[in-house]
């Protein structure tokens, strides 16, 4: 089944790309590098599109769908580039809550010194 990404624009319409059979990336991988940051994304068979000269005229609610968000290419490939190190690329969505890193990344970082300990809390005194 060859696959389609219809994407969310800055300007509130929807682009539409067409994924290569030949890819050696999966769909949802060339959709997370070729869509700009943040930016919402579906995955449709291609089948269920009509003529390119209608694509204009796709609207898609992304609140209600979205398979995923663009993570552009340089963050992308960072994202690669770190997963092959073994680490982890921290990157966020100004609309979403901040991430955690996962705790066996966050103990090879401290352990690395790429990052500094967490602050103990400090304890409530009793008055």
């Amino acid at each position: 089944m060859e696959t389609s990404i219809i994407y969310q624009k800055e300007d509130g319409t929807c682009g539409v790309m067409q994924v290569s059979p030949e890819s050696e990336l999966t769909p949802s991988e060339i959709a997370q590098k070729d869509v700009e940051f943040g930016m919402h994304y579906i995955l449709v068979p291609t089948s269920e599109l009509p003529e390119p000269a209608y694509y204009s005229a796709i609207e898609v609610d992304f609140s209600i769908h979205s398979d995923g968000r663009g993570l552009g290419s340089d963050v992308f490939y960072a994202c690669k580039d770190a997963e092959a190190d073994g680490t982890y690329y921290s990157y966020e969505f100004d609309d979403e809550p901040e991430q955690e890193m996962p705790e066996e990344l966050y103990e090879k970082a401290l352990a690395e010194g790429l990052i500094e300990p967490e602050p103990e809390p400090e304890a409530e005194e009793d008055e």
